[in-house]
C-alpha cells in the first residue's frame, strides 16, 4: 500500500541488504511532480560522539583506519547505540571502552543527521568534562584498533577547520563544544 514520505509517495520499499549494523532499501517513489523513480536509502544504527575533556581542556581523540574511505581518521570517541541503551549510557560505555576513562559531568550537545538525503541515522553529541582514568579498561570490540592522543582543544578546532579531522560528527561536536570551552552557557 502506498504511503507518504514528505512530498514523495512511496509505492513500494524493498530491503536489498541487511546486517546487524545496516539495512539498505530500494524504494519505488513518485515525486511531487508525478514522476516515478527509484530512491535508495540506508538505515544505520544510531550512535554517539563524545568530546572528552580533561580538567585542562585537553581533548582525547582516537585515530583509526576507516574501511570505507581507506584512510586513517582522527576522531572524537564514537560508537553505536545498543538496543537496550540510552544515548548517554552508550556514551559512558564508549568512553570507558575506547580510552579507559569516565566522567561525572556530561553535557548534551543535541543530535544531528549525518547525511539525511540517503541515510537514516541520528548521532547524539556529548561533552564529557573532567574525565578521569578507570582502574580497569574494558576490552575493545574485536574489530577495533585505536590509537589515543591528547591535544589542546584549540588545536582540535584548527584540525576541524583545516580538514585534518574529517569525521563529520566529530567536526560538529567540536565546533558545538566551543561555546562551552569558551565559557558561554
Amino acid at each position: 500500500m502506498p504511503r507518504k514520505n514528505g512530498h514523495w509517495q512511496v509505492n513500494n520499499s524493498q530491503l536489498v541488504y541487511g546486517n546487524p549494523w545496516m539495512q539498505v532499501y530500494e524504494d519505488d517513489v513518485t515525486d511531487y511532480s508525478g514522476v516515478r523513480t527509484t530512491f535508495s536509502r540506508a538505515n544505520v544504527r544510531d550512535g554517539v560522539t563524545i568530546v572528552a575533556l580533561d580538567s585542562d581542556n585537553n581533548i582525547y581523540l582516537i585515530s583509526t583506519t576507516r574501511y570505507a574511505v581507506q584512510k586513517n581518521s582522527e576522531e572524537c570517541i564514537s560508537g553505536g547505540i545498543k538496543e537496550d541503551e540510552s544515548p548517554l549510557d552508550c556514551a559512558k560505555r564508549e568512553l570507558a571502552e575506547e580510552i579507559g576513562a569516565f566522567s561525572n559531568e556530561w553535557i548534551s550537545l543535541g543530535t544531528i543527521h549525518t547525511f539525511p538525503d540517503k541515510l537514516e541515522h541520528t548521532e547524539s553529541l556529548f561533552i564529557a568534562k573532567n574525565i578521569k582514568p578507570l582502574n580497569h579498561k574494558p576490552p575493545l570490540d574485536t574489530s577495533e584498533k585505536l590509537d589515543v592522543s591528547k591535544i589542546p582543544f584549540s588545536l582540535a578546532v584548527e584540525w576541524v577547520m583545516n580538514s585534518k579531522i574529517m569525521h563529520s560528527p566529530s567536526c560538529v561536536a567540536i565546533l558545538k563544544a566551543q561555546k562551552y570551552i569558551n565559557g558561554v552557557d
